[in-house]
């Protein structure tokens, strides 16, 4: 939990002035351009019958009408952030990232 929220403000401070989004119902008006993350993958090391590390792995989709976002170009730019794809639907882009954090998460501080 600690890690997901300095994901999080690390998010915003990468998005400002737009929109981030933790897994939103559907219920939620949401502001384009703007980011949506939400939890993808855990990957555990074990060391005697114990987890000794425990990796995080999100998915960012980024959505913007803007085919050439700002915001895109910052993420590209981001260690740990690997550009997975890219679609269109109701006329807006998304870019799909999956970013890697660590139960650390120093780089997000």
């Amino acid at each position: 939990m600690k890690t997901r929220i300095k994901l999080q403000k690390f998010l915003e401070k990468v998005a400002a002035p737009y929109h981030v989004y933790f897994q939103p119902p559907d219920s939620l008006y949401i502001d384009y351009p703007c980011v949506i993350y939400h939890l993808s993958n855990v990957k555990n090391l074990y060391a005697n019958n114990n987890i000794y590390k425990q990796d995080k792995f999100y998915e960012l989709i980024i959505v913007d009408s803007n085919p050439d976002s700002i915001l895109f170009e910052k993420f590209c730019k981001l260690p740990m952030c690997k550009f997975k794809n890219f679609y269109v639907s109701e006329s807006l882009n998304h870019f799909v990232f999956d970013i890697f954090v660590n139960e650390i998460g120093d780089y997000y501080e």
